[in-house]
């Protein structure tokens, strides 16, 4: 199991977007499992929030409101066996 640091550490943060969506999901997921890259985009998205707020910006960095669905990305990788 990977936690937030772990993809820090790993420079596994995506480059920084407005949005990050199924696109960038896809080309992850060739490389991790389902509930790995969907993590690794969250976490994208809250570092560089992080880093728009360090700045003193308004954070503008989101991701796809699919990502919410935890459960949908635990079945993506129960079928992919």
């Amino acid at each position: 199991m990977m936690i937030y640091e772990d993809v820090v550490k790993n420079g596994l943060i995506l480059p920084r977007k407005e949005k990050y969506t199924m696109r960038d999901f896809h080309k992850l997921h060739g490389k991790f499992d389902a509930r790995t890259a969907r993590f690794i985009i969250v976490c994208s998205a809250s570092y560089w929030r992080k880093k728009q707020e360090a700045a003193g910006e308004e954070p503008t960095v989101t991701y796809s409101m699919v990502f919410e669905d935890l459960k949908k990305f635990q079945k993506m990788d129960q079928t992919e066996v």
